[in-house]
């Protein structure tokens, strides 16, 4: 099944719209800092992606096809939307410029079209809602896996429940399969109030109220496949939130 490009509500008039390139750089920030020996080699991040995308309106006559470029315009350059060029997975990305260029002898009915995107976040997630996983943690100690898709680490939301009681610095969760990340939180989480831990904006709530002063340890990440998790606490209904993410 062929997919036709899309950027929002807006569908690429015809099938000759095709992704050109997609590229992203993996930056390694090298700093010379005062030291006996070398440098230092700072965390790798990803900068944002860019997409050339390349296609041909075309019509019988010159005012189907600037209106269709009128059309073009109106919804790539009005705000940054989600690019699709497969039905499974989309990226936000915004429009930086649209260059068209009429065919010689067309009479405009022709006009090649160039148009350069940027998506700053450089991941490509699945289409549709977010992903909710929840597990039931009874007091004590206990192990548990969770699936993640994709094939890039993930930013998740983490929701603590207090179902079975008030917490009262009674919490720690480890995530194993990535570097033994672990984080705790040290406040009280009310009898039926939930602590919401936003791993991409690095916020903590609790209760709607900022509980970042209560937190201790990493925002964990989720890596791609298997996860497994060390738990260790009070009753609660903790549960993921999150897409699958692509490079």
């Amino acid at each position: 099944m062929i997919f036709t490009l899309e950027f929002g509500d807006y569908t690429f008039p015809n099938q000759t719209f095709e992704i050109q390139n997609a590229s992203s750089i993996n930056n390694v920030k090298e700093e010379n800092i005062v030291r006996q020996h070398g440098a230092v080699i700072q965390t790798p991040f990803l900068s944002a992606k860019r997409f050339t995308i390349k296609g041909i309106i075309h019509n019988t006559d010159r005012d189907t096809s600037l209106s269709e470029l009128d059309s073009m315009q109106q919804n790539l350059l009005n705000n940054k939307d989600y690019l699709r060029d497969r039905s499974d997975r989309e990226i936000e990305a915004y429009t930086k410029k649209i260059v068209a260029e009429p065919e010689l002898g067309t009479d405009q009915a022709v006009i090649n079209i160039r148009v350069d995107m940027t998506a700053p976040v450089p991941f490509f997630t699945a289409v549709g809602a977010s992903t909710e996983t929840a597990f039931t943690l009874v007091d004590g100690v206990c192990l548990f896996d969770l699936a993640v898709a994709g094939n890039a680490f993930n930013e998740p939301k983490i929701y603590i429940h207090a179902n079975g009681g008030t917490i009262n610095d009674d919490f720690q969760l480890f995530n194993i399969t990535n570097n033994n990340q672990l984080f705790k939180f040290r406040g009280v989480i009310a009898d039926g109030e939930t602590v919401i831990i936003d791993s991409k904006d690095l916020t903590v709530l609790n209760n709607g109220v900022d509980g970042i002063s209560d937190f201790e340890g990493d925002f964990i990440n989720l890596l791609a496949g298997t996860n497994e998790f060390s738990f260790g606490g009070s009753t609660c209904l903790l549960t993921f939130e999150r897409k699958g993410r692509w490079y």
